[in-house]
């Protein structure tokens, strides 16, 4: 059980890196294209935010993308 825990705590912190690591290949993607992802996947798709039809919404989609990305990048790191 020991070395389960062991194998867990080592196993986080790369996760959270990597979706850190997404999060911000996100917002340069939004960035580049001008198109962000807003909302939940599935059968209907996602609903995306333009930069020209919805500057506030994209903004603060990319805003909250990155720092979250961030965010996750240093705890993960932290972690390590």
């Amino acid at each position: 059980m020991h070395a389960t825990l062991q194998r867990m705590n080592k196993i986080k912190p790369l996760l959270i890196l990597i979706l850190g690591v997404g999060m911000l290949l996100v917002a340069l993607r939004g960035l580049f294209t001008g198109t962000l992802p807003a909302g939940r996947g599935g059968w209907g798709g996602t609903r995306e935010l333009s930069r020209e039809q919805q500057p506030l919404g994209f903004w603060i989609m990319f805003v909250a993308d990155a720092a979250l990305g961030v965010i996750c990048l240093r705890y993960g790191a932290h972690l390590l």
